[in-house]
């Protein structure tokens, strides 16, 4: 029977993102019937570990520099298959692991274009100038193999119209925000039309918090949200979605729910741009050039009923949210 390790990492400069992935993919293994242990650092801030339900193991903050401590775990516990969904697997640190007798080593990857010696790789960007390895690895590209909460097809499949003017909008930049974009946008949205509903999404690592209660307390139409586990609702009850172009995106398209991306980082631009041309969404720039001009335009091209109609439905086709039963058959083979 395999048996699986699930290696990831949650931090002040790492994303949620690759956390969540991997809970969901623990979540649907032993939902099939797959052994799947966790591994996660320990430095991880305590909202995030909040979201961790059932047992799981730790390291002290890098993995990539605790061999040792991997190695030992993955022979006293007789893993056959060792999944690494870290921001950035080194390829000199999998020659390390290779010693452990390792079977299979997976590796869930965004960047592409470098050497990555696995055995699988999977790349869930959309835009194809990430799918490039030097590598033999087993190549499974595409937005199909991102892994998304399962509880977001529950609201994939009820109906939702298109109304004629924007009234909700949710704001949710990630669990860093390294560019502070919620922070801007509590102070610009309101200019653009001051009867909106502005939802603001704090991530378990977000540091401006004092700031922003500051700055939204006389506002009654904005609310804030800490950490929460119920983002895909207030998503589905949007008109309006930002977000900052990494696994948010893929579940506001998921949802159908129209979209302007404010990117954090170089490859976040390229993904927010595959998507635009694909017809979801509108991509800004990066978030330390981003202006309320900018805004503003963005804004006005998106407000019409017909191109967030349009949004919805490009979204929903793009993107089904089953990533985890792909990973899973990929594991399972």
């Amino acid at each position: 029977m395999k048996r699986i390790l699930l290696v990831t990492e949650a931090n002040e400069r790492v994303a949620s993102g690759h956390l969540i992935e991997s809970l969901v993919c623990r979540q649907y293994l032993k939902r099939m019937g797959v052994k799947a242990d966790l591994l996660v650092n320990e430095d991880m801030p305590s909202a995030l570990k909040d979201r961790i339900q059932g047992e799981y193991f730790t390291y002290q903050s890098n993995i990539q520099k605790e061999t040792a401590f991997l190695a030992e775990l993955i022979n006293s516990k007789k893993y056959t298959t060792i999944l690494f969904n870290l921001r950035k697997v080194e390829n000199d640190f999998l020659d390390k692991i290779r010693g452990a007798n390792m079977r299979q080593i997976v590796c869930i990857d965004e960047f592409g274009n470098r050497r990555l010696d696995a055995d699988i790789i999977v790349n869930p960007m959309i835009d194809k100038y990430f799918w490039k390895y030097d590598s033999t690895a087993k190549l499974y590209c595409g937005a199909d193999y991102l892994v998304l909460p399962m509880e977001l097809q529950k609201f994939r499949k009820r109906p939702k119209g298109t109304k004629d003017r924007i009234k909700r909008i949710t704001v949710s930049m990630g669990g860093v925000d390294v560019g502070n974009t919620t922070l801007k946008l509590a102070k610009w949205l309101p200019l653009l039309d001051n009867e909106l509903e502005i939802n603001l999404v704090l991530g378990g690592a977000y540091k401006n918090g004092d700031e922003l209660r500051r700055t939204t307390a006389n506002n009654h139409k904005i609310k804030l949200y800490y950490n929460i586990s119920y983002l895909d609702k207030l998503f589905f009850e949007s008109d309006l979605a930002f977000c900052a172009g990494g696994n948010t995106l893929h579940e506001l398209a998921v949802l159908g729910i129209p979209s302007i991306i404010i990117p954090s980082m170089p490859h976040e631009v390229r993904n927010g741009k595959a998507f635009e041309s694909a017809g979801f969404s509108l991509c800004g720039s990066i978030s330390g050039q981003f202006s309320y001009q900018e805004l503003k335009g963005l804004y006005g091209q998106i407000k019409t009923k017909q191109t967030r109609e349009e949004m919805r439905n490009t979204g929903k086709k793009l993107v089904d949210g089953k990533g985890y039963e792909r990973i899973f058959r990929i594991l399972n083979a």
